[in-house]
């Protein structure tokens, strides 16, 4: 098992690196292993930003017919600071949370696998490196 964290799989440039992974060619018992750690990904991907949508829609200013309030810069706006802190308390706690992968072990690169250093902290906690 491996535990992300939901801020880190809806960033672009996660979702950029695992799609890089997703394209190596690697021993085919790690491609169903990956494979399946690639559904529950995305299947949480879609759960965490459901659950930011919910809250916003909570917390943000509604017009006469109850549709959120958008201001100028496209973000939601709210009735004071408090509300939006409380906003934005609620989603970091989400953001914070962790779940489980079922990737019993770590994909295994060849140490001449070429990635850059931003995707390696992306990945970090779903590759090994062969030496």
């Amino acid at each position: 098992m491996v535990k992300l964290q939901n801020g880190l799989i809806i960033m672009p440039e996660f979702l950029e690196a695992f799609q890089k992974l997703m394209t190596m060619e690697i021993p085919v018992s790690q491609c169903v292993a990956l494979s399946t750690a690639m559904e529950e990904i995305n299947t949480q991907t879609t759960v965490v930003n459901r659950s930011k949508r919910v809250i916003l829609e909570k917390y943000c200013s509604k017009d006469e017919s109850g549709e959120p309030v958008v201001g100028e810069d496209g973000n939601a706006t709210f009735e004071s600071d408090e509300v939006k802190t409380k906003c934005l308390g609620d989603i970091a706690e989400i953001m914070n949370d962790e779940f489980e992968i079922h990737l019993e072990k770590k994909v295994v690169l060849p140490a001449n696998t070429k990635m850059t250093p931003q995707e390696y902290v992306f990945l970090k906690d779903l590759i090994e490196v062969a030496e």
